[in-house]
Parts: structure tokens; C-alpha cells; sequence
């Protein structure tokens, strides 16, 4: 029983995370979507936001939650 809930808790705290790097982006962030495209955030409104992506720079319009995580970069 104690397996479960700390499963729980992780999942929420893992949930938690999730929405608290969305409410974070910002312009110019690189992310990875859950299809696996990754671009630039070029535009953020609301719930939605435009990337470019790709040597031709595409630009998808998509809601935030189709963002699988931020790329951060090393210095």
C-alpha cells in the first residue's frame, strides 16, 4: 500500500513540475514537443505558441501542452 502512494505523490509532484516549467517558458526557449519535433518558441500567447523548427524554419502553431520538456543548454 505504501508502494501506491508513493507512486501517487511522485506523480504529482512530477504533474507539479510539469505545469510550473510551462508557466516558465519563455520566447527563445527550445523545447521538444511530444511528437518529438523541437524548435523555438518564436511566440507565446495564452495557452498557445508558435515554434520554428527545422533548417527552413516552419512555424507550427500548437498549445502549450503539446510541449514534452525544455532543452536547456550547457554552458
Amino acid at each position: 500500500c505504501s508502494d501506491q502512494r508513493d507512486q501517487s505523490i511522485n506523480k504529482k509532484k512530477r504533474k507539479k513540475q510539469y505545469m510550473q516549467m510551462l508557466d516558465d517558458l519563455q520566447v527563445n526557449d527550445e523545447i521538444m514537443t511530444r511528437g518529438g519535433i523541437i524548435g523555438k518558441i518564436i511566440s507565446l500567447d495564452g495557452d498557445n505558441m508558435v515554434l520554428e523548427s527545422g533548417p527552413d524554419r516552419a512555424r507550427l502553431k500548437m498549445t502549450k501542452n503539446a510541449i514534452a520538456n525544455k532543452i536547456y543548454k550547457e554552458d
